[in-house]
């Protein structure tokens, strides 16, 4: 399910991370979007793996975000395995996979998810099937 707003729980995800408009967040069962922001089909396909990763659930979701702010590791190892859904999708759809792997490497090695790598780093891990 998409719904075109933030989820309630945005202003403490905003303690932590730099949440903007145009960041997508996914909790539980739905993914938000803000009105305007167009979301590409291999960002629905990272999304989708957060679905899945939280089991559709939004308890299991709260879960997953107390997790996801408190733990380097766990965030690391969501992110990643949604980043190479993504890269996937850019590799077996034609896409630029070198400009889309910049673009994902940057935003991976950002504030947005705390800093957690280097770019250089980002790029080999998503790279890595």
């Amino acid at each position: 399910m998409i719904k075109h707003c933030k989820p309630i729980i945005t202003p403490i995800l905003k303690l932590f991370f730099p949440i903007r408009k145009e960041t997508i967040i996914t909790w539980g069962d739905t993914i938000y979007v803000e009105k305007g922001v167009i979301m590409k089909e291999d960002v629905r396909q990272h999304e989708l793996v957060h679905i899945k990763q939280q089991k559709s659930s939004k308890w299991y979701g709260l879960w997953f975000m107390i997790r996801f702010i408190t733990s380097k590791m766990f965030r690391t190892e969501v992110e990643l395995e949604a980043f190479k859904a993504q890269y996937k999708y850019i590799c077996d759809n034609g896409y630029d996979k070198k400009f889309h792997l910049e673009i994902m490497a940057n935003e991976l090695s950002s504030e947005l998810y705390g800093s957690m790598m280097s770019y250089g780093g980002a790029i080999k891990l998503i790279k890595k099937q």
